[in-house]
């Protein structure tokens, strides 16, 4: 299922071994990227509807283990 970017983030850093950074205030991504800070910025919940639809079955409902195996970790 989806999950909020602070668990994304947090379960990527765990994967590669690196330490979790502080949140960044949105203002200053918005004056370094001008319109395209939405793209870090903006929410989205993303459904794979249309792939479920047509039949294909994901691998790995788990997101610590699916990270490890794309990283191959």
């Amino acid at each position: 299922g989806a999950v909020p970017q602070r668990e994304m983030a947090a379960t990527l850093a765990r994967v590669v071994g690196c330490p979790v950074r502080l949140p960044v205030p949105a203002w200053p991504v918005r004056v370094a990227m001008g319109e395209q800070s939405t793209l870090l910025l903006g929410s989205r919940r993303i459904h794979p509807g249309r792939a479920l639809d047509a039949g294909y079955r994901f691998g790995e409902v788990d997101l610590e283990r699916s990270l490890r195996r794309a990283l191959g970790r």
